[in-house]
């Protein structure tokens, strides 16, 4: 496996009451799961393939809980990217070269049937961690 790390700033966010029932096998608040993620790596590389500053953003759902599969991802890559960031990033993104269940978007990449192909678009994402707020 080609060897890849990835120091990120993110936040996420679920269609779900506080606290995402899905991650305690109950039923989602909404009967389904509308989800997302987005990440802005602060130090990142796959192999020799640096991904610093860049970002990224995955949106998934699942028509039920998300521990019943069934569900959609779709990442959406900085257009920053070359055609070698974008590369890796979808690998990455998409759970590839890593172990089994060893990230949680291999773990979604598994129990999702369809896999949009990445798009690249410019990613405005904000965040204040101190103050606990986040924009996209």
């Amino acid at each position: 496996m080609i060897d890849w790390s990835i120091e990120a700033v993110s936040f996420g966010n679920c269609n779900c009451d506080y606290g995402c029932p899905c991650q305690f096998e109950r039923r989602p608040t909404q009967g389904n799961c509308r989800g997302f993620e987005v990440g802005r790596i602060e130090r990142g590389h796959f192999g020799g393939v640096r991904l610093d500053n860049l970002c990224y953003l995955l949106l998934y759902a699942w028509p039920g809980a998300v521990f019943e599969g069934r569900g959609t991802m779709h990442a959406v890559i900085d257009e920053r990217a070359d055609e070698d960031q974008r590369k890796a990033l979808a690998t990455v993104l998409y759970g590839g070269e890593t172990e089994e269940a060893k990230t949680h978007w291999w773990v979604y990449h598994a129990i999702s049937t369809t896999i949009h192909a990445p798009i690249f678009r410019p990613i405005d994402f904000e965040v204040d961690i101190e103050i606990l707020t986040a924009r996209v």
